[in-house]
């Protein structure tokens, strides 16, 4: 049944079934009721998600450090995998890499 947008009614009445369709163990679970993955981030989801403050990304954004929010229903909305893409970009502590680096012991060859 749909509603007068024409769209299907909300997922949140969505009974969860099994894999091979049987009702869900956990009586009364819905869909909203399970944590779901989201793809799209408001802007303090996202500065925590990357461990910054909303103004700290709000720089980096403005910096060209991290994306720009897309649009979605008149709210910015920033993309996960567009915020891995510019996390990945970021530099490195090269001091902090050389600090881990194990101990060899005297006649060890380093690891390949």
């Amino acid at each position: 049944m749909t509603r007068s947008s024409g769209l299907p009614p909300p997922l949140r009445k969505a009974k969860l079934v099994t894999a091979d369709g049987q009702p869900s163990p956990q009586p009364g679970a819905t869909v909203n009721t399970l944590p779901l993955p989201r793809r799209g981030l408001t802007l303090l989801e996202a500065a925590v998600y990357v461990r910054v403050s909303p103004n700290r990304f709000t720089a980096l954004m403005d910096e060209g450090r991290m994306p720009q929010p897309r649009i979605i229903g008149g709210k910015r909305v920033w993309d996960v995998v567009e915020l891995d893409i510019y996390f990945e970009a970021m530099p490195r502590d090269e001091r902090t890499l050389k600090q881990r680096q194990p101990a060899r012991r005297p006649g060890q060859r380093p690891p390949a």
